[in-house]
C-alpha cells in the first residue's frame, strides 16, 4: 500500500517516488512554490509524522524541531499528517 498524505479534510494516496508536493498538485490542492530543487523554501509546510531527513535539508534547526520540511523535496514512505499554511494541530 502507498502511503498517504493526510490533510484535515481530505487524504491523497502517493505515487511511487512522488514528492509532497506533487501529490498535492496532482490533487488540485493549491501549493505555493517556485524552484522545486529545494532553495527557495517557498514549498515549507509542517508535518506530523516520520519526515525524511533530505525534506528538511538546509531549514534552520528551530523549523525542523517544529516538523516543517520542503514539500518539494518530500518523498514519505509511510502516511503523513500534513499541516497546510494557516492550518493548526488539531488536539488529540
Amino acid at each position: 500500500m502507498s502511503p498517504r498524505i493526510i490533510l484535515k479534510k481530505t487524504e491523497v494516496e502517493m505515487q511511487p517516488g512522488e514528492t509532497v508536493l506533487a501529490a498535492l498538485q496532482r490533487a488540485g490542492i493549491p501549493m505555493l512554490y517556485s524552484c522545486e530543487s529545494g532553495y527557495c523554501h517557498g514549498c515549507i509546510l509542517r508535518g506530523i509524522g516520520n519526515i525524511p531527513p533530505r525534506a528538511q535539508n538546509g531549514l534552520p534547526d528551530v523549523l525542523k524541531e517544529c516538523g516543517c520540511f520542503l514539500a518539494c523535496q518530500c518523498v514519505p514512505t509511510e502516511d503523513l499528517r500534513v499541516l497546510l499554511p494557516g492550518e493548526r494541530p488539531v488536539p488529540a
